[in-house]
């Protein structure tokens, strides 16, 4: 391979993955929001639940459990979105490029292999996250279900 061929692919590989981190920051901020707006929410309904109003209404019951549905979220959320772990470098470590008398363009192209691997690596995370980032986005949403089929069953009961 050419060197003009093999420094074009190498920048390709270095913006993917740069762009697969910023993907990752975009999840980070996102949930930070959620987790934020999550946590609000359920101390809202603690502290609604606390009220001599919601006792007169019978909505005691109802509040604690969307309160504690909330807040089941966000330990979700803290979890699967946020909890810190691994992330694949954008760059190797020099120990790892020494690798004896191997002519450079060898190197370089051992590199780009481990570069497609922190890339497959970025994806399955980012990956994973997104997806628990909108099953806690729908499980916000779905919070006046909860609350709405609390205050029903305990009017049956």
């Amino acid at each position: 391979m050419d060197d003009e061929t093999l420094t074009y692919i190498e920048k390709a590989a270095r913006e993917n993955l740069d762009g697969h981190r910023s993907v990752a920051e975009m999840i980070q901020r996102e949930s930070n929001v959620l987790l934020a707006l999550v946590i609000s929410g359920a101390a809202g309904a603690l502290a609604y639940s606390a009220q001599p109003s919601a006792l007169a209404n019978g909505m005691v019951i109802p509040s604690l459990t969307t309160s504690l549905y909330l807040f089941a979220t966000a330990v979700v959320i803290a979890a699967k979105c946020l909890a810190l772990q691994e992330y694949p470098s954008t760059s190797n470590e020099p120990r790892n490029l020494r690798t004896g008398n191997l002519p450079l363009e060898q190197i370089r192209l051992f590199e780009l292999e481990n570069i497609q691997k922190r890339i497959d690596d970025s994806v399955a995370i980012n990956g994973r996250r997104a997806d628990w980032l909108n099953r806690c986005r729908y499980a916000a949403a779905a919070t006046p279900v909860v609350a709405i089929a609390t205050w029903v069953l305990r009017r049956c009961i």
